[in-house]
């Protein structure tokens, strides 16, 4: 009698389990392009704010279960870019466009390396933050890093002849100020 209730219990968990995954699978992901105008007001906000002075090609609403994301492509400063926002209007995330990329390079690594801006595309804050600790030396380049939610502005600086790596929050707020090797600048992923 006692094997028949075990057996009874598998096969009533199995069939539980069978139902869960039908149900799960049916969900799903769902994709619907959709206009600018028609996205949430702090979709749109996130999405201006990211693109800037660039173009936004496609914005595709994608519902999961019920969680709801747009994904828009865009081109900025002549690159292409894919910019996720939550339906409540924060970022995601805003990464190189993978679907142009050559053969054997589509790895995400290339995150980490940040994509060349002008001073005059970063923040307000960020430019006001980076001036202020450049001291007026010369600012050699100015990347801008996105991981998940957060963005990190990295600047190259030469202050009196030395090399300085300066690191800035989205916000304007200082991370970091070290001064770099002149004679290995390619060992710095060795910091790690």
């Amino acid at each position: 009698m006692r094997a028949n209730r075990v057996l009874t219990g598998l096969m009533t968990l199995g069939i539980a389990a069978a139902f869960a995954m039908t149900a799960w699978a049916g969900e799903g992901k769902n994709e619907e392009k959709v206009t600018l105008d028609k996205v949430p007001a702090a979709v749109k906000e996130t999405l201006l704010k990211e693109v800037k002075d660039g173009k936004i090609t496609e914005i595709e609403r994608e519902t999961k279960g019920d969680v709801v994301t747009y994904e828009a492509d865009a081109i900025i400063d002549g690159k292409k870019r894919e910019i996720t926002v939550a339906a409540d209007g924060k970022l995601i995330s805003n990464k190189p466009d993978d679907d142009g990329e050559k053969e054997g390079d589509d790895d995400d690594d290339d995150d980490d390396e940040g994509e060349t801006v002008t001073l005059d595309k970063v923040p307000a804050a960020v430019k006001e933050t980076i001036e202020k600790e450049a001291k007026g030396g010369k600012i050699k380049k100015v990347e801008r890093e996105v991981k998940g939610e957060k963005t990190v502005y990295e600047a190259e600086v030469i202050i009196e002849g030395k090399e300085f790596e300066i690191k800035v929050a989205a916000d304007g707020k200082l991370i970091s100020k070290k001064q770099e090797d002149n004679d290995d600048d390619d060992d710095e992923d060795d910091e790690k």
